[in-house]
């Protein structure tokens, strides 16, 4: 099975998003079946990621870690093999293989049946007639063009997180191991954000912490590889800009400044 580029593979320094965790959520976690799936928001619902992402909030999902990735048609017809032979499946692999997506990797109780339930079935047309509310209802086009994809059981999961996350473990960090992960990479950068809301007293405050932990999380980079691969300019500023950037001038990647540093007030 052909799995995405080696240099996209999960580990510390790879562009995955981490959800920040309290003590309470991960104490809850030993107590609560907290079951996983993997999500993924197909190449053209890329211009809605942040309505996704609020979604996902709305209906009680955490973001366990998350990465966008452009399959190759290779990599995309090994994803989807089960459907090979079926009529649909040429059309599916280049689909899939047209621009970047984004994988989450998403913990609730009863969670694969629960995100399968939110993007409704896989065919559009029955999921407007029989879930009108779901996900698929609204931004699907056709059974190849669905929008999205969900693991449908606990084996296609563990097959799901082996294919985008190769070295992420089945079972759940233990909690003094994600206690040690929040005490060496969360806890520092959250103090430096804080300092800097005391520090230039902005008049969104929130907002301006959210624009400096984006700015400056080292476990979220801008990956290079998305830069110029949709063939779409308007896809790769909004690709970027989930990451905090833009394409500049000649097509390159530019940081973006936080949006609330201009709203700072002068008082020292």
């Amino acid at each position: 099975m052909s799995t995405p580029e080696k240099d996209e593979a999960y580990d510390p320094t790879a562009p995955v998003e981490r959800r920040d965790c309290t003590d309470e959520y991960l104490e809850n976690m030993e107590v609560l079946e907290v079951e996983r799936t993997v999500a993924i928001v197909k190449p053209d619902m890329m211009v809605h990621l942040e309505q996704v992402k609020e979604r996902l909030i709305e209906e009680g999902f955490h973001v366990v870690q998350s990465r966008s990735v452009h399959l190759s048609s290779e990599q995309a017809a090994d994803f989807y093999q089960e459907d090979n032979g079926k009529s649909f499946f040429p059309s599916l692999v280049s689909y899939m293989s047209t621009g970047p997506c984004h994988v989450f990797v998403l913990a609730k109780e009863n969670c694969i049946a629960e995100w399968n339930q939110v993007i409704g079935p896989k065919d559009p047309a029955k999921a407007r007639k029989d879930a009108p509310e779901s996900l698929r209802a609204k931004y699907g086009k056709d059974k190849s063009c669905n929008a999205f994809h969900g693991s449908e059981s606990q084996i296609s999961f563990e097959r799901d997180l082996h294919f985008f996350f190769p070295t992420c473990p089945l079972d759940p960090l233990p909690l003094d191991d994600a206690k040690e992960y929040l005490a060496k990479f969360i806890n520092p950068i959250l103090r430096k954000g804080l300092i800097e809301v005391m520090r230039a007293k902005p008049r969104d405050p929130i907002t301006f912490l959210a624009d400096y932990l984006d700015m400056n999380n080292p476990a979220v980079a801008c990956p290079d590889y998305l830069v110029g691969k949709s063939g779409n300019v308007a896809t790769d500023r909004a690709i970027l800009a989930q990451y905090g950037y833009l394409l500049d001038a000649k097509g390159e990647k530019a940081a973006v400044a936080p949006r609330s540093s201009s709203e700072s007030t002068s008082d020292a």
